[in-house]
């Protein structure tokens, strides 16, 4: 079961590090609650390392757990690398955890160490990034 979701959270993580490079259309700069944040830039933020593979070494999995296919992430990488905001997305929805597994899945990546972190017109911003995990 461990090797499983090993190999699912490396194949969904190299989806999510692919989107390295963006093209910029338009300026995409959005306030959450007073802080600016982007959701499109030139150089998307890059975890340092194998993102699968610590996301399978760090998530303890609550006993009991029903898996559900997927649990969508948005996380907000901060001008420094850190990991500044989580939520739970639902439906194209944010909401905050409500089950053990989801409660576990954020509080995983809150501990994450720093990424690269996202440019902007050649600044280090705060970005917000999507994270799918399918179990």
């Amino acid at each position: 079961m461990r090797i499983l979701l090993t190999l699912l959270l490396v194949a969904f993580s190299a989806m999510a590090h692919a989107q390295t490079n963006v093209t910029l259309t338009q300026d995409t700069t959005v306030k959450l609650e007073t802080k600016t944040f982007f959701d499109t830039v030139q150089t998307q933020p890059a975890f340092k390392g194998n993102l699968g593979q610590y996301l399978s070494k760090s998530l303890k999995i609550p006993a009991g757990t029903k898996f559900p296919p997927r649990i969508d992430t948005q996380l907000w990488i901060d001008s420094t690398g850190r990991i500044a905001h989580v939520e739970i997305m639902d439906n194209n929805t944010t909401r905050k955890p409500n089950t053990p597994l989801e409660k576990e899945i954020v509080r995983v990546i809150k501990a994450m160490p720093r990424w690269e972190p996202g440019t902007y017109n050649g600044r280090k911003v705060t970005v917000k990034y999507s994270l799918p995990l399918v179990f």
